[in-house]
């Protein structure tokens, strides 16, 4: 099963945002705004992997060696981050939405539409007629639409009825989601381990191993981390809720490095990394 390298992924932003959609609702419910630090570091990282990734992207086309491989780790890493970005702005947005305010979705909306105007570009470089050959171009358009329905489906999952899905990539496949997600007093629990599977077989397993070495991911990740509610983990940083069926998942909390938040997914590593 597929384990959470030592280093960061673009894993790891697929990981956050999983766990973001998940502990979504509470913050929404709860009115739960993150710190005005928080809110400008999410902001800052945002940007300042725009100006990395438009540095690549200012250069002519393939006109360097290894560019195709250097632009497919860009691809993976710009669609993984707007996977993650997308969600968070949609918890904004729809904390927003019950308070009456537009800061927080202002700063939201500023941060998709930024990532989204890299996303042109590096699709134009994709499309280059100096571009390889082939297949080269049809794989990366693959990680991009799994990377867009894996964000509508968290989208979906995460607002159920509240009817917030500016930031989805396509609104209807998000509502149909959350119709499914939502459909039932009882359904919430199994439609949860319908999509954490899925997450860690179907979308996690699919992923290319492409590290996120930039500090600017790091702080990205540690202001969505560190605005999450404390008292939705134990002290080990495993998740208080139970996610998994008895047979295969602990209850109680264990000091025991290997805790696991999903198969192959270590929380308690994750969350050491931004303390």
């Amino acid at each position: 099963m597929p384990m959470v390298e030592p280093g960061l992924t673009v894993k790891s932003l697929a990981e956050v945002a999983w766990l973001v959609s998940r502990l979504g609702p509470q913050m929404i419910a709860s009115q739960a705004e993150p710190s005005s630090t928080a809110l400008r570091d999410f902001w800052q990282s945002t940007r300042k992997l725009q100006q990395i990734w438009d540095q690549f992207l200012d250069q002519e086309p393939f006109s360097v060696p290894d560019a195709a491989t250097h632009l497919e780790q860009i691809a993976a890493q710009v669609f993984t981050t707007e996977l993650l970005t997308r969600v968070w702005a949609t918890i904004l947005g729809s904390i927003d939405q019950r308070t009456g305010r537009n800061d927080l979705t202002r700063i939201a909306t500023n941060s998709v539409s930024g990532l989204l105007q890299i996303r042109h570009r590096l699709l134009k470089h994709i499309l280059h007629p100096s571009a390889p050959s082939g297949s080269w171009a049809a794989d990366l358009d693959r990680l991009r639409r799994r990377c867009d329905r894996w964000t509508d489906l968290l989208i979906g999952n995460l607002c159920g009825a509240d009817e917030f899905f500016r930031f989805a990539f396509d609104a209807e496949r998000a509502r149909d989601f959350a119709e499914d997600a939502h459909d039932g007093v009882n359904a919430s629990h199994p439609v949860e381990l319908l999509v954490a599977a899925g997450v860690r077989l179907s979308f996690l397993g699919q992923l290319p191993t492409v590290s996120v070495d930039s500090p600017a991911f790091q702080g990205l990740m540690q202001s969505i981390l560190g605005s999450l509610p404390e008292q939705a983990f134990y002290r080990d940083g495993s998740l208080r809720e139970q996610l998994l069926p008895v047979s295969t998942a602990r209850i109680e909390p264990s000091d025991a490095a290997d805790d696991v938040l999903l198969p192959g997914i270590s929380l308690t590593s994750l969350r050491r990394r931004f303390p």
